[in-house]
């Protein structure tokens, strides 16, 4: 990393914009600081985990990793388009090497403005850990401002040739709909939320369904695109399946999640913690909390923003909140007549990250026909909705989780950065 900007002044953020797109990278400099970057994390994983401890609980640390090394080797064919503005899922530390046709870029880590306090330490010591790396001074560049000036600025600028955002559906709407016109169309490349469904049939096994949906809805605090916040389930298995939900999150363990024996730490911060209030006040005037529905402030627990793990049932499906992305961890929860009802309300919604089922071998054939949603998981008790592995599995949505339709990690999203050329010639 060579340099740090910090800047909260429109006029300030617009000089580092330019500043920062001024630097131009050779391919030996691409393939080199891809070498260096990957050697490292390999030898230094619990260096870069170690910040994020007191937000993930045991079993996540190693994915803050793993996903750098996966966007990195990602990042040795990026040849063909620079990235504007990049923030990896998880809100965890991301960066990738590119070589632009125009103005070439390196790597853009633009901090939402929500998330600086917490954050910022983290991405410094990544930051360090790559000019240690020995990555060339102008490749990394750590950079820090809220997206309505420093984000505009980027997304903006004309030498930019296309634009990565990982964030929230609106503001990734915001950037598809508003970004200034250019000279052409430039790709713009949108990974959004989630509001992730499973589906049980009548056919399920009771303790593979309760335990992948409680897993994937309470691991990380809810707190990742993907995690679970819709259930729903055939009548016959409804009493059986929200029974066993509710006996499993009670025993969740909530507290410091660098303890060994936790499962969940606290919420990201302040903000996150009110919408949990709010989300609860409501909910429990629409329907039954079944487990959970309270903030926990008793002894150490005071100390931060931490929330019992929650299961609502009884929400009319008219409820806003059935659509709308919470990223706390609140799951609802709802009988369904059949599957075809079942699979109408998990399609009913804007997103369409990940998706799960639980049932009979026969049926999963159906579910993978017809569930909208990018990746989708049957019959694991690991997680419903979550688990995809970087390096390992693709990973990216539908609808509006995902503006291009292909998965980070697979065949076919890497093109998406390229411009393809047809050659022909005669001798």
């Amino acid at each position: 990393m060579a340099t740090v900007y910090r800047g909260w002044d429109p006029r300030f953020d617009r000089e580092v914009a330019v500043k920062v797109l001024s630097h131009r990278l050779t391919d030996e400099e691409i393939r080199a600081g891809i070498e260096h970057v990957d050697n490292y994390l390999t030898a230094h994983q619990d260096f870069f985990c170690a910040p994020l401890l007191r937000f993930m609980a045991d079993g996540e640390i190693k994915t803050v990793t793993l996903l750098a090394r996966q966007f990195h080797m990602e990042a040795h064919v990026v040849t063909g388009l620079p990235l504007a503005e990049m923030a990896a899922p998880f809100d965890t530390v991301s960066v990738c090497l590119s070589k632009g046709l125009g103005a070439p870029v390196g790597s853009l880590v633009a901090c939402r403005e929500s998330l600086l306090p917490q954050l910022v330490r983290a991405r410094k010591l990544y930051g360090g850990g790559m000019r240690q790396a020995g990555i060339p001074d102008g490749v990394f560049n750590f950079v820090t401002g809220p997206g309505s000036t420093l984000g505009e600025a980027l997304i903006n600028h004309p030498d930019v040739a296309g634009i990565t955002f990982t964030g929230s559906y609106e503001v990734g709407m915001n950037i598809y709909y508003n970004t200034r016109p250019s000279r052409y169309v430039r790709p713009t490349i949108l990974e959004l939320g989630g509001k992730n469904p499973v589906l049980v049939s009548r056919h399920a096994d009771v303790e593979d369904a309760a335990l992948g949906c409680v897993r994937s809805a309470f691991g990380l605090q809810g707190q990742k695109c993907s995690a679970c916040s819709r259930v729903f389930i055939e009548e016959p298995l409804y009493e059986a399946v929200t029974q066993r939900m509710a006996e499993l999150t009670a025993k969740l363990s909530v507290g410091d999640p660098t303890e060994r024996q936790t499962y969940m730490g606290p919420v990201i911060n302040k903000k996150s913690y009110a919408d949990y209030q709010r989300f609860i006040e409501d909910l429990s005037a629409a329907g039954k909390v079944l487990v959970g529905g309270k903030t926990l402030t008793e002894g150490a627990l005071s100390k931060g923003y931490f929330c019992a793990p929650t299961i609502v049932a009884d929400v009319p499906l008219t409820h806003p909140l059935w659509k709308q992305e919470m990223f706390v961890p609140i799951l609802m929860v709802s009988p369904v007549k059949d599957l075809q009802q079942g699979i109408a309300l998990a399609n009913d919604v804007q997103y369409g990250l990940t998706a799960g089922f639980y049932g009979s071998l026969s049926e999963v054939d159906w579910f993978f026909d017809h569930i909208e949603a990018g990746v989708v998981y049957t019959n694991r008790p690991q997680g419903g909705t979550t688990g995809a592995w970087p390096g390992f599995q693709p990973f990216g949505g539908w609808k509006g989780s995902g503006s291009s339709g292909k998965n980070s990690g697979g065949l076919y999203y890497l093109p998406l950065y390229m411009h393809e050329q047809i050659r022909n010639m005669v001798k």
